[in-house]
């Protein structure tokens, strides 16, 4: 609880309020002395006292630093006591919670508290009697990034260095199926195709079909000519055989 403020005159009585932190005192009349005199429950003002003036009255506790976890006081602590630290559930994003970090004032911890934290009398140091425990979190996991692979009717979504097997086309008349290329690639992929976050434009890695000219037909013989040759001589000589074999039989 704060200060209280009275407007009051010689002979007032004011009621002051309980305090119910265990660590309460009293009420002295602000400033507050090195050595204050303290009141609970009533002030009756005397001739001391500035007649018709403002009395500011100043809760005094123990040697005590108030707790204040993710936000909400959790009362009093004098050295030596143990202030409970809860669990706290993981962010949204998937950020893992590893603890509670303290500042009091300008001084920061760098070390992070579970389960509990033990006031000590270095915390009364800074003249701040205020520590705040603020939750403390790790690196959120990085997305995992997919892509869609199509090589004609195939579609898959995969991550990459994902293996996607690639289906075979048939040959076509004056054309040889030799695998899938991506565009404005030189290199082809038979069978398999391993997937990489280079070849993808807005998340897609389109596969083309590759084919390569069928070779030509060569016709029988070595296509010189010479055979056109051998069948003639072939020929005369049997014409030149049945010439002769005509002519013995003539005689």
């Amino acid at each position: 609880m704060g200060s209280q403020a009275y407007y009051v005159l010689e002979g007032d009585t004011i009621s002051l309020p309980a305090v119910s932190d265990r660590h309460f005192l009293g009420w002295t009349v602000a400033p507050a002395a090195a050595d204050p005199v303290l009141y609970n429950g009533a002030y009756t003002v005397s001739s001391s006292d500035a007649n018709g003036a403002i009395i500011d009255f100043e809760p005094v506790y123990a040697d005590t630093i108030e707790v204040i976890l993710g936000g909400v006081s959790q009362g009093r602590f004098m050295a030596g006591e143990t202030v409970s630290l809860p669990a706290v559930a993981d962010r949204d994003d998937g950020a893992p919670f590893l603890g509670w970090s303290v500042s009091i004032g300008d001084y920061q911890s760098s070390g992070v508290y579970t389960g509990s934290y033990t006031v000590v009398e270095s915390d009364f140091d800074y003249g701040v009697y205020t520590m705040e425990f603020t939750q403390v979190y790790g690196a959120a996991p990085t997305p995992e990034v997919t892509y869609t692979v199509t090589a004609g009717d195939l579609e898959v979504t995969a991550t990459a260095g994902t293996v996607v097997y690639l289906p075979s086309l048939p040959d076509t008349d004056d054309k040889l199926f030799m695998g899938w290329q991506v565009s404005g690639q030189s290199q082809y992929y038979a069978g398999v195709y391993t997937v990489n976050a280079a070849d993808a434009v807005d998340g897609r890695i389109t596969l083309t079909a590759y084919y390569t000219d069928a070779p030509t037909p060569t016709p029988s013989g070595d296509g010189s000519g010479n055979d056109t040759v051998l069948v003639a001589m072939v020929v005369f000589v049997i014409l030149l055989q049945v010439l002769l074999a005509f002519g013995v039989l003539r005689k």
